[in-house]
C-alpha cells in the first residue's frame, strides 16, 4: 500500500528523508562528524561513503557547493 501511494518502497522513502535531513544539517553549518552521529552512523567513514553514494559528492564538498550534488536513484 505504501509503495502504491508513494511510488517508492518504504526503504527508499526512509533513505531519501534521511539524506535530505543530512543535507539540511550540512548546509546549516553542522560538522560532518556531528551529522553522522545525529543520523545514527557509528563512524564518519560509513556516513561519508553512504552520503557520497547517494549524492555523488562527499559531505564536505556538499557543504562547499550543494548545487554540485546529483541524487542517484536506488534500484
Amino acid at each position: 500500500l505504501f509503495t502504491k501511494m508513494m511510488g517508492q518502497t518504504l526503504k527508499e522513502y526512509y533513505t531519501e528523508q534521511r539524506f535530505a535531513r543530512a543535507a539540511t544539517c550540512l548546509t546549516d553549518g553542522m560538522r560532518v562528524t556531528e551529522v553522522a552521529c545525529y543520523l545514527g552512523y557509528r563512524s564518519i567513514h560509513s556516513f561519508s561513503r553512504a552520503f557520497s553514494q547517494h549524492f555523488s559528492i562527499s559531505p564536505r564538498e556538499y557543504q562547499k557547493n550543494p548545487a554540485n550534488a546529483v541524487i542517484k536513484k536506488e534500484k
